[in-house]
């Protein structure tokens, strides 16, 4: 199973020293004997140490809310049984951010997450998804579609788009890695009810030059060029900053 998953990620396009950020759906995989281990184990041995993996270990589902809470350890990740398993493998990093924090393992994983912790929305300057097209980096897109990928927001925020961040910021409680507790105020993700993102959209748009398609065990999978799909989408919403989201005709009202 897991030469079967190296082949299949080799043959989209992963390779040795990639760094690669991930979006998956384990249940698109079909049956993988040992889980997300064997997922993880596949990865790892695809890109080396010489590479990178990076997932997301993002808290949204609970962080937002009353108290404003988010603990390094012991803040679970809402988006996957890859991420959450990853997340917590003893030689795994995470990021510190209230609600888009970053799991990463590798040669560049320091690098990629130290300065989280002073950003101040949910995608900012220094969150691994902006430094992820500075380092050649890749988004891989795992049995998921391409609504998942949370560059988009980050792309968002450099484009000023007017919708997806709140005109006010939140103090947060932070518990870092080592039991200490820090506050920091940080805007949110502020689409409510009024807009339906479309991020699939990038499929239409992206150069074939930036993507690469194929079959992961049974997951239909994409592998994208980080620095193709940030300048691609920054260069649409420059000119069109509604194109990737949708006014839900529910709420029309507000």
């Amino acid at each position: 199973m897991k030469d079967k998953l190296i082949d299949d990620l080799k043959a989209l396009g992963l390779g040795r020293g990639d760094v690669v950020f991930t979006h998956s759906s384990l249940s698109a995989l079909g049956w993988v004997e040992g889980g997300p281990q064997t997922v993880i184990d596949a990865m790892k041995e695809s890109v080396s140490r010489e590479g990178t993996l990076l997932f997301p270990a993002f808290t949204f589902d609970v962080s937002v809310k009353p108290p404003y809470f988010f603990s390094y350890r012991d803040s679970r990740c809402c988006v996957g049984a890859i991420p959450e398993f990853f997340r917590t493998l003893p030689d795994t990093i995470r990021s510190v951010h209230p609600s888009h924090s970053v799991s990463a393992w590798g040669k560049e994983a320091v690098s990629l997450t130290k300065d989280h912790i002073f950003d101040r929305t949910p995608c900012g300057e220094h969150s691994p998804l902006r430094l992820l097209p500075q380092v050649g980096g890749k988004i891989l897109m795992l049995g998921c579609g391409w609504s998942p990928n949370t560059s988009m927001h980050g792309v968002e925020e450099l484009a000023g788009a007017p919708y997806c961040l709140t005109p006010y910021e939140v103090e947060y409680n932070i518990e870092l890695q080592n039991g200490e507790r820090v506050t920091a105020r940080h805007r949110q993700h502020h689409f409510g009810r009024k807009w339906i993102q479309r991020y699939d959209r990038l499929e239409e748009i992206l150069p074939e030059k930036f993507m690469r398609r194929g079959k992961v065990l049974e997951a239909d999978a994409f592998l994208l060029d980080a620095k193709g799909v940030w300048d691609t989408a920054l260069r649409v919403m420059q000119e069109a900053p509604y194109y990737f989201v949708d006014r839900d005709p529910r709420n029309e009202e507000n």
